[in-house]
């Protein structure tokens, strides 16, 4: 992992690195210490993949219906 203060200081290359954890802090899922303190690799995996399950379910609900113009 890294320090959150990376960001602040340029740090790009280690944020994309980490952004699988990153995505679940912004979404509010955890803190950045929980995920350090107490998960695994799987539920990282397990929350990503319910994150990019929602932001589909969202796309979808946002696709006009077929017919509607």
């Amino acid at each position: 992992g890294i320090d959150p203060s990376a960001i602040l200081w340029g740090e790009a290359d280690a944020v994309v690195e980490d952004w699988p954890l990153w995505r679940i802090v912004l979404a509010g899922m955890a803190t950045w210490e929980e995920i350090n303190r107490s998960w695994s690799l799987a539920d990282v995996v397990r929350a990503n993949h319910a994150l990019s399950l929602h932001l589909e379910i969202q796309l979808e609900l946002m696709r006009p219906a077929d017919g509607d113009s």
